[in-house]
């Protein structure tokens, strides 16, 4: 009787080494998944830098249309704590159907991934959750191009979510941790020439231009204050094949910390500010109560017959940019100037030397 149990164990031990990774997964039990917690996914974070740099944030999609938003609890040192909501923000029925649509989790928490053979770029994927939001399953690694299924999903998911809004929370924890860490206002007061020009660049994917639309389009930024409120704008001037016609976009730094972009949907020819290689200022005006009244250059191509020069007068209200014709000696009527700190190069120091040329004209 012995050997007969010895020999059914030899049996088993031998069976078992034959089965792979992949098989032992496949017979597990389908995870008991959440009916409130959807799933969820990892949001920004810099891949190098301090913890509070690469903090991502955890975005959770819940079944009755909510994102929840968390960021690491802050206690003013680089160690980071638990996860904390900041915000919550609500999809539309459109956005959740195009998810719940997409997402099978039955199906997906056990399917692999076509993943890269270097794996030392950046993780990507989706987390299932139990009832006490406790990860249960992944979806999702160092995935490969290749997987057309899993890129579909997954850039499905983000096309549905509010990334805008997702990165503002995120942005705005940022400039509260840095302010607690460093036990001072450079990061948090907004009244600080520092504290705006870190807003502006950790919020560079608003405005940098890029991606296939720009192809034959050069782009060049600039900081300003256009309106005068004491916020900051980075101004993004992209123009065609290095020509001097050119399409402008402004995104102006909140009192809340965030950057929200300029209306200029009503403007048909834009002021082209780019003019002569960045050197050439512009002359402004300002009414009674201080407002500028910016006197621009648009340069038409009429083809053939060459360019021709018409003038306006640029200025701001109610977060939207005006651009009205004047004559050419209107335009030439000026008792202030400013000069534009054009660059091409992100950088903390090339923001810096721009706000210094607008506010100083060096």
């Amino acid at each position: 009787m012995k050997r007969f149990l010895f020999c059914v164990a030899v049996i088993l031990i031998v069976a078992m080494a034959g089965c792979s990774k992949k098989d032992a997964e496949e017979i597990q039990e389908t995870p008991d998944f959440s009916d409130y917690y959807l799933l969820g996914f990892d949001f920004g974070g810099a891949g190098f830098g301090e913890p509070i740099d690469t903090a991502a944030a955890r975005v959770v999609i819940c079944t009755d249309h909510t994102v929840q938003v968390s960021m690491p609890h802050m206690d003013g040192s680089m160690l980071l704590g638990d996860y904390e909501v900041r915000g919550t923000l609500t999809l539309t029925d459109e956005q959740y159907s195009a998810i719940e649509n997409l997402v099978d989790r039955d199906r997906l928490w056990n399917l692999d991934v076509d993943e890269t053979e270097i794996m030392d770029g950046v993780s990507r994927g989706l987390v299932f959750y139990d009832d006490d939001l406790n990860a249960v399953a992944y979806y999702g690694g160092f995935v490969s191009d290749s997987d057309e299924e899993f890129w579909t999903i997954y850039r499905g998911v983000l096309g549905n979510v509010p990334v805008n809004e997702i990165n503002d929370i995120r942005i705005i924890w940022l400039t509260e941790s840095y302010a607690k860490y460093y036990g001072d206002d450079r990061y948090a007061d907004l009244s600080n020439p520092e504290g705006q020009m870190q807003i502006i660049y950790r919020n560079d994917y608003k405005w940098i231009a890029r991606g296939p639309e720009m192809k034959d389009w050069y782009a060049n930024y600039a900081v300003t204050d256009f309106d005068g409120d004491g916020f900051f704008e980075i101004c993004v001037c992209k123009t065609y094949n290095n020509g001097p016609s050119s399409i402008i976009s402004i995104y102006e730094v909140t009192e809340e910390g965030i950057m929200t972009e300029f209306d200029t949907g009503s403007i048909e020819d834009y002021p082209d500010l780019v003019i002569d290689h960045y050197t050439e200022p512009i002359g402004y005006v300002r009414d009674d109560e201080g407002n500028c009244f910016y006197h621009v250059c648009n340069i038409v191509d009429n083809g053939i017959e060459g360019a021709e020069h018409r003038y306006g007068v640029m200025y701001f209200e109610n977060n939207t940019l005006h651009f009205d014709e004047i004559t050419e000696e209107e335009y030439n009527d000026t008792q202030e100037e400013v000069t534009l700190g054009w660059f091409s190069d992100i950088s903390i120091a090339n923001i810096q030397d721009s706000y210094n040329s607008f506010v100083n004209g060096a």
